[in-house]
């Protein structure tokens, strides 16, 4: 068990290696800088790439993103002026996590209710509806659900908040 815990660990630690660094290599390709304000000069974009190591060679901006990462710190906001990335995550997180939590307590419950009526219905009419709907739950991409629910249940019968917390 434990020589399964730590090979899991192994793999998560080279998982996560992996999406940082495609993120990193990634964001480098894109087209444009952070700074595409028109109303910036060129000396104001040359202060405000020093300030945030964009002017540092490819591998040493790799190298510091790398390091940072792993310690938690992903720098500054381009857009929310002297706010830290983890701040602003620290922020948001609790939001995201209850909304997670929510919506897998509602998917559970769903899950076995239509468990269970299905293996009531076997071979019945109601278990191949039951099939199709979660056949279409798993297929249909999650945003797709997501504006349709968003729909229904906030602008068609309004029975949700669309907006806000």
């Amino acid at each position: 068990m434990v020589k399964y815990i730590l090979k899991r660990l192994a793999l998560l630690i080279f998982t996560l290696f992996l999406v940082i660094t495609a993120t990193f290599f990634l964001m480098q390709i894109m087209p444009g800088t952070p700074f595409n304000n028109p109303k910036l000069t060129p000396q104001m974009i040359a202060q405000l790439n020093k300030a945030y190591g964009l002017d540092l060679p490819l591998w040493q901006q790799y190298l510091h993103y790398l390091v940072n990462a792993f310690r938690g710190d992903f720098g500054t906001s381009f857009q929310y002026q002297n706010q830290s990335v983890s701040m602003l995550i620290g922020q948001r997180l609790p939001i995201s996590a209850q909304l997670g939590a929510q919506a897998l307590v509602v998917g559970v419950i769903a899950g076995l209710l239509m468990g269970a009526a299905s293996a009531r219905n076997k071979n019945n009419k109601i278990d191949g509806l039951l099939g199709v709907v979660s056949t279409l739950g798993i297929s249909v991409p999650s945003f797709i659900l997501g504006i349709i629910f968003l729909y229904l249940f906030g602008f068609k019968w309004p029975l949700f908040p669309v907006s806000g917390w």
